[in-house]
C-alpha cells in the first residue's frame, strides 16, 4: 500500500509523513533508528516535530522505506 500523497507545509507535517513511511514499511522506531545510525528517541522526536533532521537524514529515511524524497518549489499563491 502506498502512502497518501502529502504536501508538507511544516515540521509537524513532515514528522507525520515520515512516521507513515516507517509504519507502512513495518519498521519500529528502534529498527529504523538502527538502520539510520540514530537512536530511538531521535526518531520519536522527528516524528513529533520536536527535532529537525538534516535533509540527508530525511532522504535516507525515505529510501530505507522504499521511497525517494522530492522537493518542489511553487510560486506563492498557487494552490497545490
Amino acid at each position: 500500500m502506498a502512502p497518501k500523497r502529502r504536501i508538507v507545509r511544516d515540521w509537524r507535517d513532515l514528522g507525520l509523513a515520515l512516521r507513515d513511511l516507517r509504519v507502512l514499511r513495518g519498521l519500529s522506531q528502534k529498527a529504523l533508528a538502527q538502520l539510520l545510525g540514530r537512536n530511538q528517541a531521535g526518531i520519536c522526536h522527528t516524528e513529533t516535530a520536536q527535532s529537525y533532521p538534516h535533509l540527508s537524514v530525511i532522504a535516507r529515511w525515505a529510501a530505507l522505506c522504499g521511497y525517494q524524497l522530492r522537493i518542489v518549489f511553487e510560486k506563492k499563491g498557487v494552490k497545490a
